[in-house]
Order: structure tokens, then sequence, then C-alpha cells
């Protein structure tokens, strides 16, 4: 199971006994059997400004090689099956 399934069923449980909850609570555990707290999972889940940048740069390079490199018939294939725009 994944932390956000947990967080989502220690919220849901929570929100039926208690309409409180606190971000120091433990929420469940991790593949190590650790506690962990909601405060721990919402402090993992941000991303460095450096890392979303560059991860724009790729995307956006990504893009540029598909372009010159797909044929039209690919491209569609590609844009029907993911949504992908050119």
């Amino acid at each position: 199971m994944s932390i956000e399934n947990e967080i989502l069923m220690y919220l849901r449980t929570a929100k039926k006994t208690n309409s409180e909850v606190y971000l120091n609570e433990p929420i469940g555990k991790d593949k190590d059997d650790n506690e962990i707290t909601l405060q721990e999972v919402l402090e993992n889940n941000e991303r460095n400004i450096e890392d979303e940048v560059d991860l724009k740069l790729k995307i956006k390079k990504l893009y540029e090689k598909m372009k010159k490199v797909l044929k039209n018939r690919e491209k569609t294939i590609l844009e029907l099956r993911f949504g992908l725009r050119w």
C-alpha cells in the first residue's frame, strides 16, 4: 500500500471519529515499520526548484526531439493514446 492510500484511510477514519487532524499524529508506518506523521509525508513531497526546472527543460527537449524524429502517423498515435500536444 502506498503512503497516499494510508493517509487517505487514516483521514477518513479520523473524520468519522474526530473532526480534527494534527500534523504530528502518527498516520501509519513506512516500509521499514517506522511510524509516519502527516507532517513528514507533506515535507517529503516538496521538490527542489532546481529539480523542477531541470525536469521542465528535459521534457521540452524530449518534445523537440520527438517532433524531429517521429513521422506524422506516429505523432498522431501518441496524441490519441497519451493526449500529447505538439
